[in-house]
């Protein structure tokens, strides 16, 4: 009997495991699924840097210079988060008065554009100039003249 016993428990033990190991949690559907830029986009803090002006003639000749940008938005926290929304957090300094901006986010045109709706409903598009896990930058301005010359303004941020 005893025996017994410890062969059922035995085969018992074996069962649940093979049971246990084999009860996988499906991925949450409220949570999507997340690209490698996406992944970029939302790991880190980002913390503006500096903003500069490229002015490329028609014969693609370029050159680059400060853009000044109100000293009050320089310590700004952007976060993107996994859900696509965001929230643009004042830091210290603070412009008029303290306020948060949030929205929702999404990268277009194949990965190659943020998008970025703030909960007014107010739409900016920004093509992505560099990402990686430690740098943002994107165009926020853009001009291309009548002779083929182009002005951009390009925002820099940092991981924080």
């Amino acid at each position: 009997m005893t025996m017994t016993l410890r062969l059922l428990t035995l085969a018992l033990l074996t069962g649940s495991t093979f049971v246990l190991t084999e009860c996988r949690k499906k991925a949450d559907p409220s949570v999507p699924q997340l690209t490698k830029k996406e992944e970029m986009l939302t790991t880190p803090v980002w913390i503006y840097d500096n903003s500069r002006v490229v002015q490329t003639t028609a014969a693609g000749v370029a050159t680059s210079s400060p853009f000044v940008f109100d000293p009050c938005s320089s310590d700004d926290r952007t976060q993107f988060h996994a859900d696509r929304k965001f929230t643009i957090d004042e830091g210290p300094l603070v412009c008029t008065q303290r306020q948060s901006v949030t929205g929702t986010w999404a990268l277009a045109s194949n990965e190659t554009e943020l998008v970025m709706t703030n909960a007014q409903s107010h739409v900016d598009r920004y093509r992505i100039a560099n990402l990686t896990t430690s740098t943002l930058s994107y165009v926020f301005s853009q001009e291309t003249y009548q002779d083929g010359s182009r002005v951009e303004v390009i925002a820099n941020f940092s991981a924080k």
